[in-house]
């Protein structure tokens, strides 16, 4: 099949999933894991599972990259949280509280943002994946590079 990889052997494979068996399938065979998860401790509870079964499975420590997928609007507060909850409701069909009980989204403050993520990068993760939840990708895309000196 053509193209061909971009890297001998193939690209990565990552898996998404929180459940115990995706956890372990992830840390026995796969090179990462990409949740959708709420929280720091869900994150963390389900990177536990996976290095556990990346152990397991005799594997390096850490083999197995972590990957946050988030959602996130940047700015004044009030603002933030209503771009997030209009993006979630036109996105999704159900109120933003819904999606948020399962999957990772913040609104506000540069700071509160950063603050935010920089608790998963603690907790472990090694990649982002940053989805912006409002009309303005662009500007929230410009605004975000300013930030990332503080999430490296």
């Amino acid at each position: 099949m053509f193209p061909l990889p971009g890297r001998f052997g193939g690209p990565p494979i990552w898996y998404g999933g929180s459940g115990p068996k995706a956890l372990q399938r992830t840390g026995q065979r796969l090179d990462g894991w990409f949740p959708i998860v709420p929280t720091v401790d869900a994150f963390t509870a389900g990177l536990a599972g996976v290095r556990a079964a990346e152990a397991a499975a005799g594997r390096p420590a850490g083999e197995v990259t972590a990957n946050l997928y988030a959602t996130v609007v940047l700015g004044e507060p009030a603002a933030a949280e209503a771009a997030l909850a209009e993006h979630s409701e036109l996105y999704y069909g159900v109120p933003h509280t819904v999606i948020a009980r399962q999957q990772g989204s913040v609104a506000g403050l540069d700071e509160q943002v950063v603050a935010w993520l920089r608790g998963f990068i603690d907790a472990g993760a090694d990649h982002l994946c940053i989805r912006f939840g409002c009309a303005d990708a662009r500007g929230q895309l410009e605004r975000f590079a300013a930030l990332l000196p503080q999430l490296r």
